[in-house]
């Protein structure tokens, strides 16, 4: 991590510098500050935070690839002869 933070970035203490994502969230830390930390996207700082979160309540993670709902195939419009401007 750089010496300078970026404007709006806090300072994680020094007690705190060996925590995860999820105990710096629960400490107050934003997802912002997290991705500063980890020196990651801040949606990679989200998506750790909501899965370490998920594992602690032993719920499924919402990012798993085994989670995502099944595709459905597209919609197909009726084929029916319908009357337009122009059609004979």
């Amino acid at each position: 991590m750089s010496s300078r933070l970026p404007p709006g970035a806090r300072l994680v203490p020094l007690e705190l510098r060996g925590a995860s994502a999820l105990e710096l969230f629960r400490a107050g830390f934003d997802t912002f500050d997290i991705k500063v930390r980890f020196n990651i996207t801040e949606a990679e700082a989200h998506k750790l935070v909501s899965s370490s979160l998920s594992a602690a309540l032993g719920r499924s993670n919402p990012y798993s690839t085994n989670s995502l709902p099944a595709v459905r195939e597209a919609h197909r419009w009726p084929s029916g002869r319908v009357a337009y401007a122009g059609r004979e």
